[in-house]
């Protein structure tokens, strides 16, 4: 089954609809849609996890109270035919199905008994391979406490391997934060469709390697959600890789860069770098007069000018000659930033980015980005989104997609949430997740590179949204490929920028047959 152009990202609402609807409205029973969940986990175990898979002959369940239990106890059933020597340790059981899971497996050659003893917990850990994570689902909605809690503790200090099934158990599946304690899985396999939580900052020290199975909910059942999953099928074919043999480079458009100062050069050399390595057809970058000889020297295709007054001949004449513009780079927090920013979204006609600076000098007056007809991008990272919010980095991280919602609802901008799972948001059109990137990008000039993309890619032509979400792509996706080659620790801005070419080119692993899909 081939991987689908466009993943969904399903709430626990959204995601209790379509089973309900699969079950009631299409006839299709709860244990069938169980069979699948389990068997898809046992796939992922022998096809994309071999060395656990194949290698782990002795394996440990633990299975909830409800359907996530009744999930685990249908795998458990099936390893026992593969020859595995399996041990469940049990809650009891309170879903119909997995009363019937657990009858189903009296007689089977598996060992079944009841998760109440530690003791007996911590022997069965030393003697097992892998553990099966099957002790609480998407609804978990409370604090993980008592027995429960102390069985995660001894589970996550044993350095097995662990297999979670839809979500690690205690982590919160809409938000991805940790519910008291919860799972360190080495896999999590999301069934029918992520969640937003597993695709969330908090939540990425806890899942490990996320995989989605399709577990055979037809469309039909209505999985309408505004949440997507922006990722090499969908992404990777916006990248205008291709051009006519007679073009010329009036057709890939005008960037203008306006950053820079004296204290802060680097920044927007980096977002200048990164533009023309994005395919941009002309890049102006308008710096403080002083840096123009040796910019000049290091990027002779691009242009520059000389910052001047943000008014007069000028600056519309700078204006006039951009088909988008990029503010922000090293530019200063000054009273003469805060004038530049507010003339320049008064009156661009055109699509403006906004990063860094510029982001800091406007978060006061949301109406300069609100009032503008033309395209507007901005691009802050959690300290940044938080001030135009007037929250606390710490508290906007605690539910990232609703920050992303609340701040386009402000600015009625393309907001890019910038974080290791970034995601778009823009006006009446639905949230993007990206699942590219390597830690090898949390260092300084990280941002400019990702703002230059942008611009490069709207000039080019396409959308606003499109441009900032088909950019952070392929920014995550060099920086993932600067990681391999140069190591996590050297991967620099170069590395990065040199990776763009085969980060466009790079095909996406195979699928499992049954459709398993990699996410990151």
């Amino acid at each position: 089954m081939p991987a689908p152009t466009v993943m969904p990202v399903l709430s626990v609402a959204e995601m209790r609809g379509c089973d309900n609807e699969a079950i009631a409205g299409l006839g299709i029973p709860a244990l069938v849609l169980m069979e699948r969940a389990a068997w898809a986990a046992v796939t992922l175990l022998h096809t994309v996890a071999p060395a656990a898979g194949d290698g782990a002959n002795h394996i440990l369940i633990l299975a909830g109270s409800g359907n996530n239990g009744g999930d685990a106890l249908a795998m458990a059933r099936m390893l026992a035919a593969q020859g595995k020597a399996v041990r469940v340790r049990a809650l009891p059981p309170r879903s119909a199905e997995t009363i019937q899971q657990t009858a189903i497996l009296q007689g089977w050659p598996l060992s079944l008994t009841p998760l109440d003893d530690l003791a007996g917990l911590a022997a069965d850990l030393t003697a097992c391979d892998l553990v099966i994570d099957g002790l609480f689902g998407i609804g978990l909605d409370r604090p993980v406490e008592g027995l429960p809690a102390d069985v995660i503790a001894l589970l996550n200090a044993c350095g097995l391997p662990v297999l979670a099934l839809d979500v690690p158990s205690g982590v919160q599946a809409d938000l991805g934060g940790v519910l008291g304690i919860a799972v360190r899985a080495s896999w999590t396999v999301a069934l029918g469709w992520p969640k937003p939580g597993l695709l969330s900052d908090p939540s990425l020290a806890w899942v490990g390697e996320l995989w989605v199975a399709d577990i055979g909910i037809p469309p039909q059942a209505g999985h309408i959600s505004g949440r997507r999953v922006s990722w090499p099928p969908d992404a990777q074919r916006l990248l205008p890789v291709e051009r006519a043999p007679q073009a010329h480079k009036g057709q890939f458009g005008r960037v203008l860069l306006i950053g820079g100062s004296p204290t802060m050069p680097g920044a927007i050399q980096l977002a200048t770098a990164a533009a023309l390595a994005g395919g941009a057809g002309y890049v102006t970058a308008c710096v403080p007069e002083t840096m123009i000889p040796a910019m000049a020297s290091r990027f002779p295709a691009a242009m520059f000018r000389p910052q001047v007054p943000s008014q007069g001949t000028d600056w519309d004449d700078m204006l006039n000659r951009a088909d988008v513009i990029a503010v922000g780079p090293g530019l200063g927090q000054s009273s003469a930033t805060a004038l530049l920013v507010e003339r320049l979204l008064r009156t661009a006609k055109q699509p403006v980015i906004l990063d860094a600076d510029a982001l800091n000098v406007a978060c006061a007056h949301p109406e300069w980005v609100w009032h503008r007809s033309a395209p507007t991008v901005l691009t802050p990272h959690a300290g940044e989104a938080g001030r135009w919010l007037g929250i606390g980095s710490e508290e906007l991280q605690a539910d990232r997609w609703g920050a992303l919602e609340r701040l386009v609802d402000r600015t009625a901008a393309v907001v890019v949430l910038k974080g290791a799972r970034t995601l778009i948001g823009s006006p009446n059109g639905p949230q993007w997740v990206n699942v590219s990137g390597s830690p090898a990008l949390a260092r300084g000039g990280s941002g400019d590179l990702l703002t230059g993309l942008i611009a490069a890619l709207l000039a080019q032509g396409l959308g606003a949204t499109d441009a900032a979400r088909t950019a952070v792509w392929w920014h995550g996706a060099a920086g993932a490929v600067a990681a391999e080659t140069h190591g996590m620790l050297s991967a620099t801005w170069e590395t990065v920028l040199a990776a763009l070419p085969v980060a466009a080119q790079r095909t996406p692993p195979p699928v499992a047959p049954i459709g398993l899909t990699k996410l990151g």
